[in-house]
């Protein structure tokens, strides 16, 4: 398995990576992880250490370098084997390596919304039309990205949808004393609405739709205090210009995501576009945090709607109006609620399900002449 993830956290990816090269394993697969060199110093490859999961780095990120580095690791293996990409920076060098291996076969995972306009349009219809049929399997984390892969040239039985899967374990509904004990942690007041906002990308993320909305939440009255969570210098910029600096609190991303979601009231999820549910929506919901989503394909889930959560038009006025919605709600109510979610999470988003399915796409794979 190779991705360029990178974050500073493991999330609910590297968990999922971690269970199913142990679901690899323990069918008699050999397994190997490979990251690109921005994960080398990352904290979270304790995880593969203590799972004796082997980590190779790829020693630079152009798709030339990427090509002969995975050519090279492929001549190192001998029988039938798998290359399956995260993400999209080892895609084609993928394809490209196993050209010259005709045991070797690829596997997409495709996580991310495609891009639109008429160059990503071409772009991806190039990719999936033409590229894509070298490819043994691509992976959807949701319909919706299949439906628009196949839209874009890729034929149907290439590709089939798979939502993530996580450990709601992991993600415990939070208690009184965790949320007092997580708001002293980020420094905001006690008895202040949180609206969380997690934005490691600005713009992929609905970064500036987020900020019409929480100027319009306090054009309502709502006292709300926003919680961005982002790196990107892009937020603070575009913060500072809509003049929302004493209502916003921009704080890095940390190992601790759980923190995060314990302090907030509401997770509000403003992305224009994704390719899947994204994690952080199901990691707040099972944490017992409500979430305000805008209305678009990949918010919708398979699994039907967790009573927590709530999808509205992706306008600042609807997006405002269904925070303030959320945060009216009383103490039973949303007690209820954050019970329901968590076992919602729980009973559909089993990481032990999503590591058997995917799995079970490898068998395939393997097995097909």
């Amino acid at each position: 398995m190779v991705s360029d993830y990178g974050a500073a956290y493991r999330g609910s990816f590297v968990p999922m990576i971690v269970a199913l090269a142990e679901r690899c394993a323990a069918r008699g697969w050999a397994v190997e992880c490979a990251f690109t060199p921005v994960s080398r110093d990352r904290v979270w490859l304790t995880d593969f250490a203590d799972a004796g999961i082997p980590v190779g780095f790829a020693p630079r990120t152009g798709r030339v370098e990427l090509t002969r580095w995975l050519a090279g690791r492929l001549r190192t293996l001998s029988g039938p084997k798998i290359i399956h990409t995260h993400f999209a920076s080892f895609d084609l060098a993928a394809v490209a390596a196993a050209l010259g291996d005709r045991d070797a076969r690829v596997i997409w995972h495709l996580h991310s919304a495609l891009p639109g306009g008429p160059i990503g349009v071409a772009k991806s219809a190039l990719k999936y039309g033409i590229v894509g049929r070298r490819v043994a399997k691509v992976i959807s984390v949701s319909e919706a990205g299949r439906e628009l892969a196949i839209r874009r040239g890729l034929p149907a039985s290439r590709i089939v949808a798979i939502e993530n899967g996580i450990d709601a374990g992991r993600f415990p509904v939070a208690t009184p004393e965790r949320r007092r004990e997580a708001r002293e942690a980020l420094g905001v007041p006690a008895g202040q609405p949180v609206v969380l906002h997690l934005a490691w990308d600005w713009e992929i993320k609905g970064g500036p739709l987020f900020l019409a909305s929480l100027t319009r939440l306090l054009e309502l009255g709502v006292p709300a205090l926003a919680l961005i969570v982002s790196a990107d210098p892009r937020a603070l910029a575009a913060v500072e210009r809509a003049g929302l600096s004493e209502h916003v609190r921009l704080v890095a991303p940390v190992e601790d995501v759980r923190r995060f979601y314990d302090g907030a009231d509401v997770l509000a999820s403003t992305s224009p576009s994704e390719g899947g549910p994204p994690l952080a929506v199901v990691e707040s919901l099972a944490c017992g945090t409500a979430v305000l989503g805008t209305d678009i394909p990949s918010h919708r889930m398979a699994a039907g709607d967790p009573p927590a959560r709530r999808l509205v038009a992706p306008e600042p006025a609807a997006i405002a109006e269904g925070i303030a919605s959320v945060l009216a709600r009383d103490s039973a109510t949303a007690a209820a609620e954050a019970a329901a979610s968590h076992d919602w999470v729980r009973r559909y988003w089993s990481l032990d399900a999503w590591t058997e399915r995917v799995a079970g796409v490898y068998s395939e794979v393997l097995a097909a002449p």
